[in-house]
């Protein structure tokens, strides 16, 4: 939803849900284990995991810009997302028939894999933006946002930055759009 507060102020409101797949490196990869020394142990390894369902997600965002002049704009906007079967970090056992020197002929062991998991969680924040032309066909523009992002039960979220921001200055005429 956009609401014109005044020619230069713009108002808007967004509700979104989206589904994201998994990564095929989280539900294919390789499987990686580390047999325990002594019998009646647990092994440790890595893994990818199949069983993972895809993200789902609830979103709600709202922003107010100015317009203050033209091709300049001033930006501040929240944001939130509530995140159903993310897939974060976490630990599942599974058993694996190992051959060690004190299982010659092979036995089922139970190994303790880091791989994907499904979890829920949250992320809040902030975006604030600013652009605006300098000199002639020459321009800068910034942002920045602020994330929390957490999983339920604590902990951050995975791939979730706190803080962000981007500098930068651009060139652009009616033949030529460069940015640094």
């Amino acid at each position: 939803l956009k609401y014109d507060i005044n020619k230069d102020l713009v108002l808007r409101f967004a509700a979104s849900k989206t589904m994201t797949r998994p990564d095929y490196s989280a539900l294919a990869g390789n499987l990686g284990l580390s047999p325990p020394p002594n019998q009646g142990e647990h092994g440790q390894g890595t893994a990818s995991n199949p069983n993972l369902e895809p993200v789902r997600s609830t979103n709600f965002d709202t922003s107010l810009e100015w317009y203050f002049a033209p091709e300049s704009l001033l930006s501040a906007s929240l944001f939130y997302m509530d995140l159903t079967s993310y897939i974060g970090l976490g630990h599942i056992t599974q058993n694996f028939i190992t051959f060690a020197s004190w299982a010659p002929d092979g036995v089922p062991v139970d190994y303790i894999l880091s791989a994907p998991v499904n979890s829920s969680g949250t992320v809040k924040g902030l975006e604030l933006a600013w652009q605006q032309p300098i000199w002639n066909d020459f321009g800068a523009y910034a942002n920045y946002t602020y994330a929390d992002g957490e999983e339920d039960g604590g902990g951050a979220l995975v791939g979730t930055s706190k803080n962000t921001y981007n500098l930068g200055a651009y060139y652009e005429d009616e033949k030529l759009n460069a940015r640094l």
